[in-house]
Order: C-alpha cells, then structure tokens, then sequence
C-alpha cells in the first residue's frame, strides 16, 4: 500500500502484506479489483488458483476470508494458473457488487480451465460457505471453460437487464482454438442463480466461419465490451 499526494504524484510507502497463508505458500498474488464501496480488495493468486478478500484499513489491509477458483474434487497445482476476476458493473437496481467472476487457465491444452462466481454480501465479503466447510461449493456457479484458455482465460462484463444478469466475454489463448479457426473470443450468459448455469451465446470465430486469406487467430488475450 501507498500514500499518493494528488498535488505531486508522489507515492509514499505505507505496508507490505503478505499472504494469509504465510510466505511459504507460494501463491503469486496476480490481479486485484476494489468493490464499488472502496472497503474491500480482492486479490487472485496465480499459483494456488485462490481468491482472497481484504478490509482496507488507513494504513493496512486487514485478512477477510479466501475462496477456491477449482471446485473441490480437484486439487490446486501446477496443472492450474489463477488469472483474472472481475466485478459486475453498477446498475441503477444494483448499484453494489453482489458477485465476483474468477477465472482459472489449464497450464497445457489437455487440461481445461474454470470460471468460477461467488456471491458477495452487502459489506463485500464472501457470502457462501468457507473453504473449511465441506460444502464449500454451496452456491457457488461453477464453469468449465472449453479449453485450457491458454495465456488467456480473460474476462470482462457487462451487466443485462435485471437481477443478476450478465455476459461475460471469454478470450481463449488455446492452440486448439488457433488450429480449430473457433472460439477465440467467447460470449458468455449467466442470468443469476438458479438460472442453469453459464451458457455460451456467441463465439467468434464459430464453425463455419470464414476467415480472409492469410487471416489467422493468434493470442488472443483480453476483451473489452465499447459499449
């Protein structure tokens, strides 16, 4: 954490926080998102495919609780790479964040990666069971992406009309996607809980397309929605 003076840019050192889980863990912390009520920071962790949650203190971030991106029967490893999360944008009938989106990436192609979404309470706290508990992935929506993602896996969001729905675009890195001329850029649906799940609603390229001469999908990382 850092001190900024908006009158010169500086940045003054305030703490270094480690990992709840000691410096042993080996988590490699990689992305962070702050909740629309500027309390709370989410941090996902590259090598053990978590999701941990922070109170942001004055000077410090203080430890909240940490959830799982893999579903239990799988164990997190090297077979795995936490990579991205993201917050739903405010709505006038949701102007508070009440789920988080995570993303997990297969490190070869024969191992597909996950999405994984978990409700938020109004603090910004997880909301569903612990880790400890075992039936941690009490709602909890699960997806298994179709292919590993690559070194992508990426996701951004834009919220539908009403309740919890949204899509989610998917970029997918994988040499399956390049050598199969499909899915490189996926449309994802998930309309809230209890819905049937994350669906895909569009995929670009899909089979069928055709690209121009000499066109070819190659590392496709990171989507935005323009609008």
């Amino acid at each position: 954490m850092y001190s900024h003076d908006s009158s010169t840019g500086h940045l003054t050192h305030l703490v270094s926080v480690g990992s709840p889980r000691g410096k042993d863990a080996h988590d490699g912390p990689r992305h962070v998102k702050i909740h629309p009520n500027g309390q709370v920071l989410y941090s996902v962790t590259e090598h053990t495919n978590l999701v941990d949650a922070y109170r942001i203190l004055p000077k410090t971030l203080k430890y909240l609780s940490t959830r799982s991106i893999l579903p239990k029967h799988l164990n997190s490893g090297p077979q795995f790479r936490g990579d991205t999360l993201m917050l739903p944008p405010s709505t006038s009938s949701h102007p508070s964040s009440r789920f988080i989106v995570t993303t997990t990436r297969g490190s070869t192609p024969s191992t597909r990666g996950w999405l994984s979404i978990f409700p938020l309470d109004e603090e910004g706290d997880f909301a569903s069971p612990p880790l400890s508990n075992e039936d941690s992935d009490q709602g909890v929506e699960r997806y298994e992406t179709p292919t590993s993602g690559g070194k992508a896996n990426a996701i951004d969001i834009r919220s539908k009309e009403g309740g919890d729905s949204v899509w989610i675009v998917l970029t997918d890195d994988d040499a399956t996607a390049a050598s199969s001329g499909t899915g490189a850029v996926r449309v994802l649906e998930w309309d809230g809980w209890g819905s049937g799940g994350v669906k895909v609603a569009a995929e670009w390229p899909s089979e069928g397309d055709a690209l121009e001469e000499g066109e070819r999908i190659r590392g496709a990382s990171h989507a935005i929605w323009l609008d």
